[in-house]
């Protein structure tokens, strides 16, 4: 009897071990993942300004808002979707786009900065990329903003799994299931921790995350300069045209601020 007691005792050990393994290791790997998902998110903040000073040299050169939204419009995109950062520092360029006229170096300098913001958007939306030092040949990819909305879906469909089928309530029933007299004496007196759904389940889930309010900029993707050169040329050139002076002066802008710059060093 003796035997078979110690044998009984030992495969509820077992039991009891095999499923607090399964129990707190989803919910360690759903805490991780929430985790990861976070600290991406601090990551990816960190290329909201690369495009915001992108879209400010562009805005610079296009003189004005009511422009800046024609230019947009013109290439299909919503001008809402664009970040409009009166505030971002307009990066310089270290030389201006050589031409043989001012409408085209004009349309030149343009173009270079559209390619230079629509990289930048590209990267922030779908990620690059890139080999890490001392892994040769394995290429990983940066945090991007599509990436890390599809994460924070899957994060919800496992935080939702997770609180229907792995509750505490469910695994102290299933514990204490296992000593039928102990377990029928706390039925008697009304244990709490058996109902479903009740304060220890709500105290001990997991709460979905919020990707909205990360407050993260939703930016429209923008079409490679090759596709929409010759659009841009024509906006360009009909700008220069009306606004000659002022389309000159943005240009000379972005390098003798940087020129005044060096030599205030």
């Amino acid at each position: 009897m003796s035997d078979f007691s110690d044998y009984a005792d030992q495969l509820q050990r077992e039991v009891v071990s095999e499923m607090a393994e399964g129990y707190f290791g989803e919910r360690r790997n759903l805490d991780d993942m929430i985790t990861d998902f976070y600290a991406m998110a601090d990551e990816l903040r960190q290329q909201i300004k690369t495009f915001a000073m992108a879209a400010a040299r562009l805005h610079h050169l296009l003189l004005d808002r009511p422009l800046i939204s024609n230019f947009y419009l013109e290439l299909g995109v919503d001008p809402v979707c664009i970040p409009f950062a009166d505030d971002a520092p307009v990066p310089m360029f270290g030389s201006l786009p050589f031409a043989l006229t001012g409408a085209g170096r004009y349309v030149r300098c343009v173009r270079k900065a559209y390619d230079l913001f629509q990289k930048a958007v590209h990267e922030y939306l779908h990620g690059k990329y890139y080999e890490k030092a001392g892994e040769k040949g394995r290429k990983r990819m940066t945090v991007s903003y599509l990436g890390l909305r599809e994460f924070a879906s899957r994060i919800n469909d496992e935080v939702l799994r997770v609180n229907r089928n792995r509750t505490p309530t469910d695994a102290l029933r299933y514990v204490k299931g296992l000593d039928p007299s102990q377990a029928e004496r706390e039925r008697i007196i009304g244990d709490v921790s058996y109902v479903d759904g009740g304060c220890l389940d709500v105290d001990l889930g997991f709460v979905p995350v919020d990707f909205d309010g990360l407050g993260l900029p939703e930016v429209q993707d923008l079409a490679p300069l090759f596709k929409v050169k010759s659009e841009i040329s024509r906006m360009c050139r009909a700008i220069h045209h009306a606004r000659s002076r002022e389309a000159g002066a943005a240009m000379l802008s972005l390098v003798m601020a940087r020129d005044t710059a060096s030599r205030g060093g």
